[in-house]
């Protein structure tokens, strides 16, 4: 229940590589007009720029950086947030997340999503139905949808229970494999 000392805080949980399509600079951004805690895991070649970005913008309280962490430790992680983020934006270079497995991975861990509009994102999420998508890189947006699943218990649940039903439409025997990609780290490479 106190995993991550939340003190009664709600919990924004985000998994992935610290990559620029990932868009966690958006969601560090969205953090300063948000009472919760954001807890970030994965590494990557953005995580010193976010940590700076963190504590720019004075918010080393509430976003907590916990590295890469194991099948076991994800799933706790899953267990005990009450929000899952996903940024993910379009790169300069046209990198753009691909079909989410984290997604599924949260969806199915009864985590309400909120996501960018962006990829293969798209193909799972419907705005307002099992899970809220904002426009890419709109930072005010990002915010107002997650205050709306803090501040509403019933939206989470409609979301949540939706969201369930549609991943029944995927091969989820394959958690395994998701799980191992996500320990090697590959997941949205």
């Amino acid at each position: 229940e106190n995993y991550w000392n939340q003190d009664g805080e709600k919990v924004i949980l985000f998994v992935g590589r610290l990559a620029e399509k990932k868009g966690v600079a958006f969601l560090i951004k969205a953090m300063k007009n948000i009472k919760a805690k954001l807890i970030i895991i994965g590494t990557g070649p953005l995580e010193q720029n976010l940590k700076s970005l963190v504590l720019q913008y004075r918010l080393q309280q509430k976003v907590i950086f916990v590295g890469a962490q194991n099948h076991e430790e994800l799933r706790t992680a899953y267990a005990s947030a009450d929000i899952f983020a996903m940024p993910s934006v379009t790169a300069r270079d046209g990198d753009t997340e691909g079909f989410g497995l984290v997604l599924l991975e949260a969806m199915a861990s009864e985590l309400p999503v909120v996501a960018f509009r962006t990829g293969g994102i798209v193909q799972i999420i419907r705005n307002e139905e099992n899970g809220l998508l904002a426009e890419p890189e709109n930072i005010e947006e990002l915010t107002d949808c997650i205050q709306r699943l803090i501040d509403s218990p019933q939206l989470c649940r409609q979301l949540r229970e939706q969201a369930l039903k549609d991943i029944q439409k995927y091969d989820y025997n394959n958690i395994g494999k998701i799980y191992a990609d996500i320990i090697n780290g590959i997941v949205g490479k």
